[in-house]
């Protein structure tokens, strides 16, 4: 267990600072940090059963009726489900895009809260065409669903369509592994950029450069949510493991 404590140590250390301090070198670090716990998402399971038994990790995907207005268009869909992630580091712009301040027609909902200088965010979406109620509305309704550990990991933080370089449509659904690999890979966190591995990973690159253009208070989609997958590990990983939460 003295390893699995290191490294949740390690993860307490990255994430509060984090939260208190964006700049790219924090968020290589803390990308850094969490592809370790990707690695541990089988054996964690195999050494402490609660990480297969237990399902107190929850995940957030849209509703149908969002999903069929969104079919031709680029999106952007990203649930936080329960009290969503905070952070000390905004600077207190709104939430902005690729596409937002070119008179393009698009609709936003983000769940956001302010209070002095921490934010709380729970909900970011985007889609390329002005909606009226009742999928405005809808937009907000995500289907939230509690998992163990291991499928927690492998289900979808965020799912994004957008024109990729043929110009042509591209949909992805990003699993939160898939996302701390990627970022930690193509942002130079863990291994250089300047190596290839297999394509099966490198097909989702572009969708996160992708995700890198939106933000709330001045801060990068993926940071958010990279968070939210640090505080998440956090908040249950004590009890699992089975021993005090201060420990």
């Amino acid at each position: 267990m003295e390893k699995v404590l290191i490294q949740l140590k390690r993860l307490k250390r990255h994430y509060e600072h984090s939260v208190r301090t964006y700049d790219d070198a924090s968020l290589l670090d803390l990308a850094h940090i969490l592809r370790i716990w990707t690695e541990l998402k089988t054996a964690l399971p195999e050494q402490y059963p609660n990480f297969k038994t237990k399902k107190p990790f929850k995940t957030g995907a849209p509703i149908r009726k969002v999903l069929k207005q969104a079919v031709n268009q680029q999106y952007v869909f990203s649930y936080l489900p329960g009290n969503g992630v905070v952070t000390y580091a905004s600077n207190g712009q709104l939430a902005g895009g690729p596409d937002i301040n070119n008179g393009s027609d698009f609709s936003m909902a983000v769940r956001v809260k302010h209070s002095g200088e921490a934010i709380w965010l729970s909900q970011y979406c985007y889609i390329s065409k002005s909606l009226e109620q009742p999928y405005i509305k809808a937009l907000e309704n995500e289907k939230v669903v509690r998992c163990n550990f291991v499928d927690w990991m492998g289900a979808e933080t965020v799912r994004v369509q957008f024109i990729n370089s043929e110009k042509k449509l591209e949909r992805r659904s990003i699993s939160r592994e898939m996302l701390v690999k990627r970022v930690a890979n193509i942002l130079d966190a863990s291994h250089t950029s300047l190596s290839t591995s297999d394509g099966s990973e490198n097909m989702f690159d572009d969708a996160v450069w992708w995700l890198m253009k939106f933000n709330c208070g001045g801060l990068p989609l993926p940071y958010f949510l990279l968070l939210k997958i640090a505080q998440d590990i956090i908040d249950n990983s004590s009890k699992l493991l089975g021993i005090p939460e201060h420990a």
